[in-house]
């Protein structure tokens, strides 16, 4: 069985290819594309040679994506190799790629990642409609979304199948954890060893809710101020006017902080993870954040929006505060005064996170639904 993988941005390739690499270890075949780059990852063979030709003369990314917008056909050579097309991250540069897919007989899945269902308007969502009527099969990564799925469409509960990504970063982690003690880590990343490092989200987009939970945190005592150092990873999705914001509330708070922007090795993701004893996540919308995930696995203490899809975490034994904003400085208070309590409690979620969400248990869920479509 052949199967291509369409994707689109760039900060995805390093998942998609990982997912690629697990299932290429099992009996399928699995490449991928990516549409604005046209980087094509593939074990068997390389880009046709007139597609070559074409992505060095179309030298902006955005000619790319028109290519594949308006001219869909133009890929026709590559995409009727495949048993199975599977679109992650659905948008409307798509739209005229699954009605050539359907043309050329092949079965067509889509893929959601979260936001692209969740930030999606009425307008784009009922425009989807009429392709989501189109492909064989829906692919949703936990039973919370798929109820928010369902309920707003109705009709498409028999094409959807639940399967997530694996998180990579979990042997990493075990790696630096193994090598590494926590006072090296911390130096490394320059944060101090006498204060309780409170990591706040995990990218700088304002969907982060930065300022909500930083309005949250001048709410404390001060002497517990005193006790805390605030981390903010802010490596992409940030806007100087986000930054600018962030920072001045930063500077009347009083707290000592740390505003990360520039790019982290895989490594440095790791110690960032190992390094954080409390981590708050209450971004408007959420899909299963690996980043969470990762900061479960690390056994730290997790605060997140009680609005947020994590239903399976609570299935599977995960311990964590769920918050509403106007409780989050009691959670981040209690998380604090009660540090040794409830960082006995949270030493559970190493081996839960391993069961839910390691590469070696869930591959064989897609496997499983890659060979239900043929």
């Amino acid at each position: 069985m052949k199967i291509l993988i369409l994707h689109q941005f760039v900060n995805h390739n390093t998942l998609v290819n990982t997912l690629c690499k697990k299932l290429n270890a099992t009996e399928l075949k699995v490449d991928s594309f990516n549409i604005s780059t046209w980087e094509y990852v593939s074990s068997g063979c390389d880009l046709p040679f007139f597609l070559r030709v074409l992505k060095l003369l179309l030298f902006d990314y955005r000619l790319k994506l028109l290519v594949v917008q308006k001219a869909p056909f133009l890929l026709n050579g590559m995409l009727r190799k495949y048993d199975i097309v599977d679109i992650h991250f659905f948008g409307t540069f798509y739209y005229n790629t699954i009605d050539l897919l359907k043309k050329l007989g092949g079965k067509v899945k889509i893929t959601i990642w979260g936001s692209d269902f969740y930030r999606a308007s009425d307008i784009i969502k009922e425009k989807q409609r009429d392709y989501y009527k189109k492909i064989d099969c829906i692919q949703i990564g936990t039973d919370a979304m798929k109820d928010d799925f369902v309920a707003y469409y109705k009709d498409f509960d028999d094409k959807i199948q639940l399967a997530h990504f694996g998180i990579t970063q979990f042997d990493l982690i075990d790696k630096i954890a193994g090598a590494e003690n926590i006072e090296d880590i911390k130096f490394k990343l320059k944060l101090p060893i006498d204060k309780r490092v409170v990591t706040c989200g995990y990218n700088g987009s304002a969907g982060q809710q930065h300022l909500a939970i930083l309005d949250a945190v001048l709410k404390l005592d001060n002497a517990l101020k005193e006790e805390i150092f605030l981390l903010l990873p802010m490596t992409y999705g940030v806007t100087e006017e986000i930054l600018d914001k962030v920072r001045d509330q930063l500077n009347v708070s009083g707290i000592e902080y740390l505003i990360l922007t520039e790019d982290l090795t895989s490594e440095d993701v790791s110690r960032l993870r190992l390094a954080t004893d409390i981590a708050i996540n209450i971004q408007i919308t959420d899909a299963f954040s690996a980043s969470i995930q990762e900061h479960l696995y690390a056994q730290n203490i997790v605060i997140v929006g009680e609005w947020l899809p994590y239903n399976k975490l609570e299935e599977n034994g995960v311990y964590y505060f769920k918050s509403s904003l106007d409780n989050l400085t009691l959670h981040i208070e209690e998380a604090i005064t009660n540090y040794a309590v409830i960082k006995e409690n949270s030493l559970v979620n190493k081996e839960k996170m391993h069961q839910l969400s390691s590469w070696d248990v869930v591959t064989r869920d897609w496997v499983n639904l890659y060979s239900s479509l043929v």
